[in-house]
């Protein structure tokens, strides 16, 4: 709450309409504080039960109230009014005299306003003593303005002691002691001074004595003599040299000073002689010396303050009167103060002692601050003698400052010495002496010269020094200093000397070393602020020089610099506000060659003030040159400063923005044109680029740009898409190639699938996406070949699969533009064919895949290549080169009608490797190509693999059963089997009994009936002496193949002969030794079987016995039941066992036929009994030589015999 009432009370300060009448605010305030019983006397202060009192404010309130009291006093005086917001107010002391002649012009009219509202200040004072509060009141009592009542001044005298004597803070002290010493009447302060030197001669000094002292003798309605004066400057020197506490101390310089600057005023002309002759000069020396040593110590205990004062000490102590050795011996210790390091507040001080020390008691600083200003005192104190020794002081100060110390190699000295120089101008503005305005030229050159330093305090104050120098020149002498503060901006260039036989000459390349060029640039650029604020109509001449440069300096790394360049733009912009607009194209050009500098940050500072202009001021002359700033940019991103290549960025990231905006297809022939200059660039220095940002910078702008440029990218196309599809494999991560090169071969084939489906879905693959309806016949033309070149030449693996997605979405998407393209297409085809041949299998399939897609749009001779290519391969004995084709017969699989006029001669080998299932209806149109090209590849291959595929695929043709309808079919592949098992035995081999046993079951029953016993036994010798071979695995599949044979062909001659053999290998492992009873097929068994080729042979006995019938079948059934009894290993039984229902199964099924017919034959019976008594009925008449056919085989039949309506039928007619 409190901090928003002093923000509302400062606003209505700060607007002067709103700003109540002054003598009404004070005498509101002064109600409203209840201090008029404070004027009566009724209250007593330094009694704590005022305090208590409800109408008692707290002490902050009568502080704010003082102070906004004396900011509408500035108001009513029109001055700038002070701030209530900050937390410590400092005071104007060039208001004090303004104030005072404004309550000098009301204190007639308005005496007892001014009362209230010093006795407001002093009762803020008396609440909380404060600097600022107890100026304002010396500010009253210095002009008379106030009028206190006895009685108010007694009490407030009383609360000034209690503050003295309780308040140890030295700035505080000493400025109520001035307060103090004001508000005593002359008796009262000749009394005070005794009781002060009663004070110095005891052991215990209170710090207020020494200030006391000092404003009591420099009150100009005390008449002091010379030597009370003396005796004080006597007792303070000597704390001085006893170093009597560091309080005392710093108080007894502080005083001294005070005591120094006024004491000629307060003293008459014989009495100031006096003074001055009581002091010898060994005295004044050693005065000095002692001034001196405390100015320029280094140690610890002596405060700024302290040496602060003994420099204004030393300032004070030079008269007019004073002799030439005397002020050499001033200035020879002011000057030794410039060798303390890094002190520049001091220097100020230093500064100022040395202009008080020329000017002697003519010096400004001397006067009364609160009544006096700097020309009303020179006016008054000046006269033309004493200007002529000022001037002669002046003029050797000047030339011992600019041809010696500004020369000098410590550097402390020489900021010192800067500080000086400014100082000593600043001062001797006021007077324009004839020797400063002499030397205007000379000055203006140190203070430039001074720009070049390192330190940046030391520039500014250079700067500021160029400020006050322009102000005192003439319009000739501001034009020269304008002109060369801009050269030193632009180029850095110094000043040159005259060249001296003995001058020393560099080398030209190390003319404008960076850190003089930098310091002095920064320092010109101070310079320039202040000359800007003060003439601008001199600075119109120069912007379009200084413009571009101001432009680029604004956005400097160097924080300092970036300042400063600021508010010159702002001082420059401020009565043009579009200066940016008209000399954009200047500032272009000006950063295009910046961009490059051999100084980072000029690079730095290029990159993002060209950020900022392409944002907002991007001409058409800007545009033309795109395609140069994109390559200079580039090289830039590549800057070994770190800084410098983020700037880089930024100005890249605002170029691309306005250049994807400008390529735009609403912007029609420019956004072509503009992108035949960058695109060249982008490619060949961005995408091209060794550095990994600026390669995906550029992807992302090629990609934005396709995006959004539509129909005017066509004339580009055949530079983007092979830059897009190399950029598929440029972008791999190295870890990919690292994996590749230490995986297996499966491996490599499943990481390289997963590299091309990455590739697929990555946004330079979404953006040749956008790039197809684009595609017209002369783009195609001009692209096909790039394609063929990616195609084949392509090292990485994504770029060459990338092409072929690409093409495949052409195929997709332009179909009529393909057909119109054959010539084109045809050498895609070509190329993709030769591309079958790679060892990778990833680019194989993709190949297959793109062919079987853009085969529809070649000619007649490529496909027809094609196909010949798919025959040679399939009968190839290479395994990968027959993958490499029917991974391309399973892509052309989706364009059926490029195989319709050659699928008899594809679709066997289709079938060869695939033999599936679903292949059904292939197998019934194609079974006899297939079966002979598995024939020929069975009888020819040397491939034991290949040739167990085509027993496979036999297998699968006889099992589908498109064999069993044609019976000369299936006994030529019976033959061609059979005579396949002859010769050695090879892996895969059993394939061949399976085969056989699948044409058996699905056609034997046929070829049983076609075959005669001779037959039978002929085509069974084949099988029967494949059962002797050692290998048990071979030899029980054909073990059971031939039982299988048997059972088809029903012949029980051969059935018994294999059921023999089963039963003696039987019985020859289940006896120890062979037997005499051993037939001669156990005799050729030369080894002993294992259980596991039992295990194998004995399902046989199963389909064997379906060979049989009547006795035989049951002679046999027991020798079955008799081996389940035996004491032969249980899995060979067990797998008999298992065996058996298939016996039993097929055994019912033969009985339940003749069943089935018995009963069909009895319904024909009915039949023919239906037909007999008819014909005896007369009601049908029979043919009688055919009847007597039937009837004669009829009646041979066992169904007739038992038929007892028939029995009269060969009596009928």
């Amino acid at each position: 709450m409190k901090h928003e009432a002093v923000r509302i009370l400062d606003l209505s300060v700060a607007d002067p309409t709103r700003t109540p009448k002054f003598e009404d605010l004070v005498a509101f305030f002064h109600r409203k504080l209840n201090l008029q019983d404070a004027t009566e006397g009724a209250v007593d202060f330094l009694t704590d039960e005022v305090k208590k009192k409800k109408e008692t404010f707290a002490d902050e309130v009568f502080h704010i109230s003082a102070l906004y009291l004396y900011a509408n006093l500035q108001v009513a005086c029109s001055l700038q009014p002070l701030s209530l917001t900050e937390s410590d107010v400092f005071s104007r002391t060039s208001d004090y005299p303004v104030i005072s002649r404004y309550l000098l012009s009301i204190s007639e009219e308005h005496r007892g306003i001014l009362n209230l509202f010093l006795e407001v200040v002093l009762k803020a004072i008396e609440a909380q003593p404060a600097n600022f509060l107890i100026e304002m009141a010396c500010l009253f009592l210095h002009n008379g303005s106030g009028n206190l009542s006895h009685n108010y001044r007694a009490t407030t005298v009383a609360w000034l002691e209690r503050h003295l004597n309780s308040n140890s803070h030295i700035t505080i002290c000493a400025k109520l002691s001035e307060l103090y010493s004001l508000i005593l009447t002359d008796m009262e302060r000749k009394k005070c001074l005794e009781q002060c030197f009663k004070q110095f001669d005891s052991d215990k000094l209170s710090v207020q004595i020494p200030w006391l002292c000092a404003y009591l003798a420099t009150q100009p309605s005390v008449n002091f003599t010379a030597e009370e004066i003396n005796g004080i400057k006597v007792r303070l020197v000597k704390i001085i040299e006893t170093l009597s506490g560091q309080q005392n101390f710093e108080a007894a310089c502080g005083s001294l000073a005070e005591l120094l600057r006024r004491t000629v005023f307060g003293l008459n002309g014989i009495e100031k002689i006096t003074l001055v002759s009581s002091v010898s000069d060994n005295q004044f020396c050693s005065l000095c010396e002692l001034l001196g040593k405390i100015a320029a110590s280094r140690k610890d205990i002596l405060t700024l303050k302290m040496k602060e004062s003994a420099v204004k000490c030393l300032g004070f102590l030079s008269l007019h009167s004073s002799s030439t050795v005397l002020y050499e011996k001033i200035l020879a210790q002011l000057f030794a103060c410039g060798e303390v390091a890094a002190q520049p507040e001091l220097q100020f001080i230093v500064g100022n002692a040395l202009f008080d020390a020329a000017f002697g008691e003519s010096s400004p600083s001397r006067r009364n601050i609160f009544v006096e200003t700097e020309k009303y005192f020179l006016a008054r104190n000046l006269s033309i003698t004493k200007l002529d020794n000022i001037e002669k002081k002046i003029a050797n100060l000047l030339e011992i400052l600019m041809n010696v110390k500004l020369h000098q190699a410590n550097r402390h000295l020489r900021q010192a010495a800067l500080i000086w120089l400014f100082t000593l101008m600043k001062r001797c503005a006021v007077t324009k002496l004839n020797c400063i305005m002499d030397s205007l030229g000379s000055i203006q050159h140190a203070f430039i010269n001074g720009l070049t330093e390192t330190n940046e305090f030391s520039q500014e104050v250079a700067s500021e020094g160029l400020g006050v120098i322009f102000e005192l020149g003439s319009e000739e002498q501001k034009k020269i200093m304008v002109e060369e503060l801009v050269n030193t901006l632009s180029t850095g260039r110094k000043r040159l000397d005259p060249i001296a036989p003995n001058t020393r000459l560099f080398a030209k390349e190390k003319k404008f070393v960076f850190s003089i060029y930098f310091r002095k640039f920064l320092g010109a650029a101070f310079g320039f602020n202040i000359i800007m604020q003060q003439a601008e109509s001199v600075m119109e001449p120069y912007l379009a020089q200084l413009v571009p440069k101001l432009y680029r300096y604004r956005y400097d790394p160097d924080l300092k610099v970036q300042g400063a360049m600021r508010s010159i733009w702002q001082a420059v912009t401020v009565s043009k506000k579009s200066v940016t607009e008209e000399y954009a194209d200047a500032i272009f050009n000006e950063l295009l060659l910046t961009l490059t500098d051999p100084q980072w940050r000029t690079r730095e500072s290029s990159c993002l003030a060209l950020a900022d202009l392409l944002s907002g001021y991007c001409t058409d002359k800007i545009t033309e040159r795109f395609g140069q700033l994109f390559e200079i940019l580039y090289r830039v991103q590549d800057d070994v400063k770190e800084s410098v290549r983020i700037a880089a960025g930024r100005a890249l990231s605002s170029l691309i923005k306005i250049t994807v905006r400008k390529c735009s297809s609403v912007n029609g022939a420019k956004a072509t044109q503009l992108l035949g200059m960058v695109l060249p660039i982008i490619i060949e220095k961005g995408v091209g680029s060794s550095i990994k940002s600026n390669k995906m910078l550029s992807l992302n702008i090629i990609m934005d740009i396709v995006k959004e440029a539509g129909l005017t990218l066509q004339e580009h196309i055949n530079i983007i898409v092979p830059c897009l599809l190399d950029s598929l494999s440029e972008e791999e991560s190295t870890f990919l190639n690292y994996l590749a090169a230490r995986s297996s071969l499966d491996e490599l084939e499943v990481l390289d699938s997963a590299r091309m489906s990455v590739a697929h879905s990555s946004p330079m693959m979404s953006t040749l996406r956008y790039i197809v309806p684009l595609v017209n016949d002369y783009v195609f033309n001009s692209l096909g070949d790039k394609l063929v070149e990616q195609l084949r030449s392509s090292v990485g693996i994504t770029t060459r699969t990338g092409a072929c997605q690409f093409i495949i979405d052409l195929c997709l998407q332009r179909q009529q533009l393909l057909m119109s393209c054959r010539s084109s297409c045809d050498k895609m085809v070509r190329v993709l064919l030769n591309g079958l041949n790679d060892r990778n299998p990833v680019i194989k399939k993709q190949f297959s895949s793109c062919l079987s897609y853009l085969l529809p749009f070649s000619s007649k001779r490529e496909v027809n290549r094609i196909l010949d290519y798919i025959k040679q391969k399939l009968r190839n004995e290479q395994d990968e080169e027959k993958m490499t084709v029917l991974h391309l017969l399973r892509a052309l699989s989706r364009n059926t009608e490029i195989l319709s006029e050659s699928l008899s001669a594809v679709v066997p080998f289709i079938f060869l490797y695939k033999c599936q299932e679903d292949t059904s209806s292939a197998m019934r149109l194609y079974r006899k190509e297939m079966i002979e090209v598995a024939l020929v590849t069975l009888n020819t291959s040397s491939i034991f693999a290949i040739k167990a595929q085509a027993a496979k695929v036999l297998t699968t043709v006889a099992e589908s059963g498109v064999l069993s309808d044609d019976v000369g079919y299936a006994e030529l592949l019976y033959d061609n089997l059979t005579s396949a098992l002859h010769g050695r035995i090879w892996d895969g081999k059993e394939k061949l009994f399976e085969a056989i046993g699948a044409l058996l079951r699905s056609a034997g029953k046929n070829l049983a009936l076609k075959w005669d016993e001779t037959a039978i036994e002929t085509k069974f010798l084949p099988l029967w002496e494949q059962c002797s071979k050692k290998s048990e695995k071979y030899n029980g599949e054909a073990i059971l193949c031939v039982a299988l044979f048997c059972e088809m062909t029903a012949y029980n001659k051969i059935a018994q002969q294999v059921m023999s053999y089963i039963y003696n290998v039987i019985n020859y492992n289940l006896s120890e030794s062979n037997s005499d009873d051993t037939t001669s097929e156990v005799s050729s068994i030369n080894h002993p079987r294992t259980y596991d080729y039992l295990i194998k042979i004995v399902p046989a006995i199963a389909h064997l016995l379906l060979s049989f019938d009547g006795a035989e079948l049951f002679d046999h059934v027991e020798q079955v039941v008799a081996l389940l009894k035996s004491s032969i290993f249980w899995k060979v039984k067990q797998a008999l066992i298992i065996e058996l229902p298939y016996f039993i199964e097929n055994l019912l099924l033969t009985e339940n036929d003749i069943s089935q017919r018995r009963t069909f034959a009895q319904q024909c019976c009915l039949v023919l009994e239906y037909i007999v008594k008819r014909t005896r009925n007369k009601e049908c008449i029979l043919s009688l030589h055919k009847h007597k056919d039937i009837m004669e085989t009829l009646m041979k039949t066992t169904i007739v015999k038992s038929s007892a309506l028939l029995d009269n039928l060969l009596k009928c007619e």
